[in-house]
């Protein structure tokens, strides 16, 4: 009766049978077809109560006690044609959708399972009258539960049209971070926000190719006002993308100290990109070198906003607008080109994004200005060597400089760095890159060089006047002696007390 059409009659028999022999297997998966069947009649009318109805009576056949388990996957399916035949339609109201929710909870589903993920495929394509993304997805994912994403469904989807789609896994993260932000705001849903962003994590050593997870935790920690939690994250993420203009945009957001939020715009103004994304960028920097005392940059940065706004066609902010009218923009003469201005103010922004890298103190040993190449050594004597080719750092030889490494230090290839940066007090290195001391200097004669204690002296620092028995200061630096095969002091500076 039901393939023929009579779904009505079908589901009455069935009803009958089901009431005389509730245990019965058969008359269950019968009376789930049936169900079925008038659930999508139920969709073709639009008929949300009806099809809520349908839906827990289909729960209540308790498929699963009958090894039917699967079965409940066709809600799913029913679920799935709802929301793709009326996701545009003006009639759909997120009020229709919470009551297609509420009874769907009712079903005990297989999980996980390719067919589950369908049901989350389904709600995904909800959207409130603002477009936004519908304010239930919250309620249904935690309930849904994430840790049921298959490996499937982290993987694009090669769609009819031959375009790729962004994975299940990617758009149903996305949704739930937009509506968690949005609870956030109005003081909901605090916990479960603290619990995904800290889950997060274990998504990001497993789906590294997933580059947007830290940027998620950026930003539920920030709205969550855990400030700290929010910049460890933020600056994995610029680590994953450090030539995306936004990422260091974000960093800004998050950092108090306006010297260091200027740099990460700096920053991120370097980054390649079209000019008419960086309008937002570039009048934040130019609050902040006004503020600085910047004036022609800060003019510089406001002509260009206006200028990229008048290509495009676009109205100029008002608060654009309104800056042009003051009496600093009108007397100001603006830079010719800020990004030599930008190069020169990235370094805070650099020191904080490598921040959880630590800082190692290198004495620099050499220096080849033909190769481009310092030679260094650090203080738990290791040797090695980098290209100095783009650094902006002018390099002197037996200075100390602070060095973020990136990686470990190799033998026989150059090192990296990440942040080097000459130091100025040297006194955490006393002892340890360097030793002053007073010392007893003796030489005889027609030698070329001397020990004093474990301090080698070349005999062409001494001066003129010198006789074998003055007394020096002495300032020495650690050096590999190859003959001794071991490490010693070799005197960079001699000079006689006062």
């Amino acid at each position: 009766m039901r393939k023929t059409g009579d779904l009505s009659r079908a589901y009455k028999e069935c009803s009958v049978i089901l009431k005389s022999n509730p245990d019965d297997k058969f008359a269950r998966i019968s009376m789930a077809y049936c169900l079925k069947g008038m659930m999508e009649l139920a969709t073709d009318q639009m008929d949300v109560p009806e099809l809520c109805r349908l839906i827990r009576e289909y729960a209540d056949l308790h498929l699963e006690a009958v090894d039917e388990h699967e079965m409940n996957h066709k809600i799913s399916w029913v679920v799935r044609g709802f929301t793709t035949k009326y996701a545009n339609d003006e009639r759909l109201n997120t009020a229709m959708i919470d009551r297609i929710f509420d009874a769907v909870t009712s079903v005990d589903f297989l999980a996980p399972h390719r067919y589950y993920s369908v049901l989350l495929d389904a709600f995904l394509k909800v959207k409130e009258v603002n477009g936004n993304v519908w304010q239930g997805l919250a309620q249904m994912v935690e309930w849904w539960g994430l840790e049921n994403l298959l490996e499937e469904d982290f993987k694009k989807v090669l769609l009819a049209n031959g375009h790729w789609m962004i994975s299940l896994a990617e758009r149903v993260l996305s949704a739930y971070v937009k509506v968690l932000l949005i609870k956030i705001a109005k003081g909901e849903h605090v916990q479960e926000a603290v619990a995904f962003a800290d889950n997060l994590t274990q998504f990001v050593t497993d789906h590294p190719d997933i580059k947007n997870l830290n940027y998620y935790r950026a930003k539920i920690y920030k709205a969550l006002g855990m400030m700290n939690e929010a910049r460890t994250a933020a600056r994995e993420f610029v680590k994953q993308r450090p030539k995306e203009f936004w990422s260091w945009s974000m960093l800004a957001e998050l950092i108090d100290d306006d010297k260091a939020k200027l740099s990460c715009y700096c920053k991120a103004l370097t980054c390649p990109s079209d000019p008419s994304f960086l309008v937002k960028v570039k009048a934040a920097a130019g609050v902040l070198m006004y503020y600085f005392g910047n004036y022609p940059e800060a003019r510089r940065e406001f002509d260009d906003i206006i200028a990229i706004h008048t290509k495009k066609g676009w109205n100029i902010p008002q608060n654009v607008d309104e800056i042009t009218r003051q009496q600093w923009y009108q007397s100001t003469v603006p830079s010719a080109n800020n990004v030599p201005f930008y190069r020169a103010h990235c370094d805070l922004a650099e020191d904080f994004f490598y921040g959880d890298i630590p800082e190692v103190g290198v004495l620099i040993s050499h220096i080849n200005h033909q190769k481009q190449v310092c030679g260094f050594v650090t203080e738990d004597r290791r040797n090695g060597y980098f290209s100095i080719k783009k650094s902006k750092e002018n390099f002197v030889e037996n200075q100390i400089y602070a060095v973020r490494f990136n990686g470990d230090i190799p033998v026989g290839k150059p090192a990296t760095f990440c942040t080097i940066r000459r130091v100025v007090d040297f006194t955490p290195y006393a002892g340890k890159l360097f030793r002053k001391e007073t010392l007893e200097v003796t030489l005889r004669l027609g030698q070329s060089f001397t020990f004093v204690g474990d301090v080698y002296i070349d005999a062409k620092m001494l001066p003129a006047d010198f006789r074998s028995g003055d007394i020096f200061e002495v300032i020495s630096v650690p050096y590999y002696n190859i003959k001794r095969d071991q490490w010693s002091w070799r005197a960079v500076q001699l000079k006689r007390p006062e």
